[in-house]
């Protein structure tokens, strides 16, 4: 799933990070979308919208002023990374 794509892919560097994704809320510091820049993490809330839960994240690969784009494990074993 994306937390376990996003600790394989900082433990490649030996950047540790959270192995679940609730608790990337507080780890590092916020950045405004249109100042990301690709190695930045984007989350999501999940299906309770709520709250404010990470549900699901990705790696942002590019920032064309303030729209992003990224990859990301979504759910499901036949999509993988996308």
């Amino acid at each position: 799933d994306c937390s376990g794509f996003i600790s394989y892919f900082f433990n490649h560097f030996n950047i540790k990070v959270p192995r679940v994704s609730r608790y990337f809320r507080n780890a590092g510091y916020p950045v405004q979308i249109e100042s990301s820049r690709p190695g930045d993490l984007i989350l999501f809330t999940g299906p309770d919208t709520t709250g404010w839960v990470v549900g699901h994240m990705g790696i942002i690969t590019r920032n064309y002023n303030g729209k992003v784009q990224f990859i990301h494990s979504s759910s499901g074993k036949s999509i993988g990374v996308i």
